[in-house]
């Protein structure tokens, strides 16, 4: 029997999460977990699995926002699981009063590459001074993996 060495490299996974209001609504069948609760299991389970797999993944949160618009939050970006998770369990529903009054506006896909875009630059930075490959690419308004 051959052993199967792996090669991981970290990785950087952002988790667009929506935080409309409608998020705060149960769960049909469930009375005591909300949209928003089901969102964060599934981020908790997610990332867990992937720091037992390789501990230098970094994770952060993209919230989408009312008006159409993705808006990182760096403050969020990091390879510690639990500070990262305390982040995910402070996300809270919007409330009615904050939604600006075009709510209807349709999510602007192209707004997930503007938010990340200053994550992809410090990654091209920090690739150039260690020599390393690209791992994202950012050309023209598009994020895309470079071929090998």
């Amino acid at each position: 029997m051959h052993a199967v060495n792996y090669t991981h490299h970290p990785e950087t996974i952002l988790f667009a999460i929506d935080t409309n209001p409608e998020t705060g609504l149960d769960v049909p069948g469930h009375q005591r977990s909300s949209r928003l609760d089901v969102v964060k299991h599934a981020v908790t389970a997610f990332v867990l699995s992937k720091k037992r797999i390789f501990q230098e993944h970094k994770f952060g949160i993209i919230k989408l926002q009312q008006d159409g618009r993705a808006c990182l939050l760096p403050h969020t970006i990091t390879s510690n699981a639990d500070v990262f998770l305390a982040h995910v369990q402070e996300l809270q529903p919007d409330t009615p009063d904050i939604i600006i009054s075009s709510s209807g506006a349709a999510f602007d896909l192209g707004s997930l590459v503007t938010a990340v875009q200053p994550l992809v630059r410090q990654q091209q930075q920090q690739q150039q001074l260690h020599g390393t490959k690209d791992i994202l690419h950012l050309q023209h308004g598009t994020l895309s993996v470079p071929e090998s």
